[in-house]
């Protein structure tokens, strides 16, 4: 959506590949697009991603409540929140884009990249 207004355009979500798609944000480079999806006749659901502007959309990590994908500065790997666990006990995940290749990082709510290497965990105490 333009800032100033006017014409917003629809990348993927609702009509546009039957996908309901939230949190989204665009690599570095402005290439790609990740989000969390979920499809209304498909067994779609995870981390997905796309080109910006919307085409080639696919799943990178599937599984339910995985929220908030936030690229590494540099591009190659997002983070990533998986969300269904019992209250307060969320888990910060790392996926490589090129591999799929997914790592465990630690237990916290929310995270955002400090540089290519380096995560800021939000850890949420239960209760």
């Amino acid at each position: 959506m333009p800032v100033k207004g006017g014409t917003s355009a629809l990348l993927f979500d609702g009509g546009k590949n039957d996908v309901e798609a939230g949190l989204g944000t665009l690599s570095p480079d402005g290439s790609t697009l990740a989000a969390s999806c979920l499809g209304r006749l498909d067994p779609l659901e995870g981390i997905c991603i796309a080109h910006a502007d919307g085409t080639n959309l696919r799943v990178l990590v599937s599984g339910p409540s995985l929220v908030g994908p936030t690229w590494s500065p540099d591009g190659t790997r997002i983070a990533y929140t998986d969300a269904e666990q019992p209250a307060g006990e969320y888990k910060i995940f790392v996926v490589d884009v090129a591999t799929g290749e997914t790592s465990f990082v630690a237990e916290g709510a929310m995270s955002e990249w400090l540089d290519d290497h380096t995560l800021i965990v939000e850890h949420v105490s239960p209760g």
